[in-house]
This record gives C-alpha cells, sequence and structure tokens, in this order.
C-alpha cells in the first residue's frame, strides 16, 4: 500500500521547522488517522482470521442471513443452495448415529451381500414367519407347505410324527386313528358287509359276527369324539403364578410413578399459580382441592387418549420405569399450566386471600351459622364425609362429617 507508507515516512517533518509547518502538521494529521485506521484494519483481520478456529461455524445462519446470502451469490449462484443441501445432508446423517455410523453400517452390508441380499434376506424371514405362525395356530396351510417344498422328505417324517402324537398325546393319537379306521371300513363297506352276513349265518355263528360288528362299530364314537385338551396343574399353576408376579411387579411399578407424577404435578402447579397465589403458604385444604380438581380433569382427557393409553400400558409390560415417568410429566407440562388459571379461578386462589389468612388470628372463628357444631380443631380427613361436603365449605373451615353433623373449627 504505497500510499500509506509515504504519509508515515512523512510524519517526522512536523518537528522541522518551515514556513510550511501548519501545512504539514495539517497534512500530518490524516497520515496519522490513516495509520491507525491501517493498525485497526489489520487487528480486526487477525482477530476474524483467528476466529473460526475458536468459534463454531454456523452454516444455517450463513444462508438465513440475507446480507450473507446475496454476498455467496455474487461468489457464486449456486452456493446458497449448495450450503443449504450441505446442512441438510449433515442433519440427516447425524439423527443416523453420524457419519462414522453410517459408514459402518455401508461396510457391514456391503460384507454380507449388499441390498439385494439383504432384501432377500426380508423376504425369507417374513415367509418362516408366516410358516411359523401358521404351525402356532394350527393351521392346514403348514402341512400342505411343507409337503409340496420336499414332498420325499415330509413322507419320511409323517411316521415318525404320528409315533410322537401317540407319546405326547395319547387320546388325540387314538381319535385320529379311530378316524381312520372308520373311513377304511366305510370305504370298504365292511359294516354293511357283516350285517348282511349277519343275516344269513347260523344262529350259533351270530353271536361272533355280532360281536366283530360291535368292534368296528366302536371305533365310530372315538372318531367322532375330539378329546379335550388336558390342562397340566403343574403347569397352570406356574403360569398363574407367573401373571400373578407380573401383575403385582406392574403394580409397584405404577404405584412408584404416580408418586414421581404427583410431586411433578405440583410443581407445575406451584410454578403456575404464582400469578394468582403462593402455593407454599397455601393451606393444606384448599391445595388438596385444587390439586384434585385438576388431576379429575386430566384424568378425563387421557382416558379419551388412546394412544398415550396405549403407549402407556406398553411401558407398563415392559417394566419401563424412567420411560413411563417421562410420558405422564410430560403430559402433566402440557395439560396443567391450561388447567391452573381454572382452578385458581373456582376455588378463589388469589393473593388477598393468602395474605388474609396469614394475618388470621389462631382461635378466632367466623360466625357460626346455625346448626353447626363448633370444634377446637381441624377433624381428622378420615371423618369427613367427601361427598356431603363442599369445597368452598373447606374453605371457609366447615365440613360435614361422615356421622351426618355439620362442623366448625377454628
Amino acid at each position: 500500500m504505497p500510499e500509506l507508507e509515504g504519509a508515515v515516512a512523512e510524519a517526522p517533518v512536523e518537528s522541522s521547522v518551515s514556513a510550511d509547518q501548519g501545512a504539514v502538521q495539517e497534512s500530518a494529521a490524516p497520515a496519522e488517522v490513516e495509520t491507525q485506521g491501517t493498525e485497526t484494519q489489520t487487528e480486526t483481520e487477525g482477530q476474524s482470521q483467528e476466529q473460526p478456529a475458536t468459534g463454531k461455524f454456523d452454516a444455517a445462519g450463513l444462508i438465513k442471513d440475507p446480507q450473507k446470502r446475496e454476498a455467496l451469490k455474487s461468489l457464486d449462484p449456486s452456493l446458497p443452495g449448495f450450503i443449504r443441501d450441505a446442512v441438510w445432508s449433515k442433519k440427516q446423517a447425524d439423527a443416523a448415529g453420524g457419519l462414522a455410523s453410517l459408514l459402518e453400517t455401508h461396510k457391514f452390508v456391503s460384507e454380507i451381500g449388499g441390498r439385494e441380499f439383504v432384501e432377500q434376506a426380508k423376504t425369507e424371514i417374513s415367509e418362516w414367519n408366516a410358516l411359523d405362525q401358521a404351525f402356532t395356530e394350527g393351521k392346514p396351510d403348514f402341512v400342505k407347505q411343507i409337503a409340496q417344498g420336499d414332498p420325499e422328505a415330509f413322507e419320511k417324517m409323517v411316521p415318525f410324527a404320528i409315533q410322537e402324537l401317540a407319546s405326547v398325546a395319547p387320546e388325540q393319537y387314538q381319535h385320529i386313528m379311530a378316524r381312520v379306521m372308520v373311513n377304511t371300513f366305510d370305504g370298504a363297506g365292511i359294516t354293511n358287509g357283516l350285517r348282511g352276513l349277519l343275516q344269513n349265518v347260523d344262529e350259533a355263528v351270530k353271536p361272533q359276527v355280532q360281536a366283530f360288528i360291535d368292534w368296528v362299530e366302536s371305533f365310530r364314537q372315538t372318531a367322532s369324539k375330539i378329546p379335550e385338551k388336558k390342562i397340566d396343574p403343574e403347569r397352570q399353576k406356574f403360569d398363574q403364578e407367573r401373571q400373578q408376579f407380573a401383575q403385582k411387579q406392574a403394580e409397584m411399578l405404577v404405584k412408584s410413578v404416580d408418586a414421581d407424577s404427583i410431586r411433578h404435578r405440583d410443581s407445575v402447579i406451584a410454578r403456575e399459580i404464582k400469578p394468582f397465589g403462593d402455593w407454599d403458604t397455601m393451606d393444606g385444604d384448599r391445595k388438596g382441592a385444587v390439586a384434585s380438581w385438576i388431576s379429575q380433569r386430566i384424568g378425563k382427557q387421557l382416558q379419551a387418549d388412546k394412544g398415550f393409553l396405549n403407549r402407556r400400558d406398553t411401558l407398563i409390560a415392559n417394566g419401563d420405569r424412567e420411560g413411563l415417568a417421562k410420558l405422564e410429566q410430560a403430559k402433566l407440562d402440557e395439560l396443567v399450566p391450561k388447567l391452573v388459571p381454572s382452578a385458581a379461578k373456582v376455588f378463589g386462589v388469589t393473593k388477598a386471600a393468602g395474605k388474609t389468612q396469614e394475618k388470621a388470628k389462631p382461635g378466632v372463628v367466623a360466625a357460626k351459622p346455625k346448626g353447626v357444631t363448633v370444634l377446637s380443631k381441624a377433624p381428622s380427613a378420615d371423618q369427613i364425609d367427601r361427598f356431603k361436603t363442599k369445597p368452598e365449605d373447606i374453605f371457609k373451615n366447615q365440613a360435614v362429617l361422615k356421622n351426618g353433623t355439620r362442623v366448625q373449627w377454628a
């Protein structure tokens, strides 16, 4: 920058005696300012050069800033779009576990045979799952599929299957064999033939022929009656104990999470009710009424939320306490703030009421209504009839006891 260098070189002339001293002084001042500007600019450039090394580059912010976006377009019109696509690609990669994870997955898929192998494996797994389901449900399709898949192997397997059936389910084996015998006898016309023979033989032979007919017909009853499945008492006992244990675990899980949810509910109420009154200094009956009122309305909303209920049941079945707690607390965060203003209005929660309560002298009782019994202290919760006692009665230190007595206390 020659002009700046020249100006700096002329600066010492200011100290020499000359008729043009004033002019020199006037020219020296701009040079000094110019020099300072150069130093400041150099310093700023140094800072801007060092900043990317310590700061975090915000590509999304770069393309959102209109001035920076226009500056990029001046360099290359396609730069903003390129950066936008790069930002989107990075977000997708991060959501999938990062670039390293994607490369590792790609390497694994390539090693096992690529996308075609994976698709083929998925198809085969689906077919095997369908076959397994058909076997579990006892569908005829299962037998047809394995018979058609390898007829020779199926033919070899059937005798062993029959032998195993006789061992594990004797009554079912007899039922099936009886059906085979009846079909065989009926197909050959043995029963009708024996009955015709019975009419033409000597009386001495008839008992033997009738006995043979009775033996043949005995298979018909066994073939027509499907044996009932016997329940193993030990197995049944084991299943019952397992169900009871699972139910007990689920109840303990729900009870534990409910305790956390109640504490979280109260913390949200305390935060949201501040514009109306102080939750910490509020009397217990009023706090209980507010919390109960809010919980009842949340319960009604959640009972109609099938998605929430299904998710909750799944988490309970899986024993996922952390997931269940997060699910319930998220719903409380969503619903409680919406209900607090209405609850404060219904139950008269105001800062003025709180101050009045704090200043109230102990032992002072409001004017006693007719037919009210005055107590020296509040009755216990189990003495109060909650169906006959209204929330506003509690706020007046009044209640109806389970024996029907209306009371008031200090």
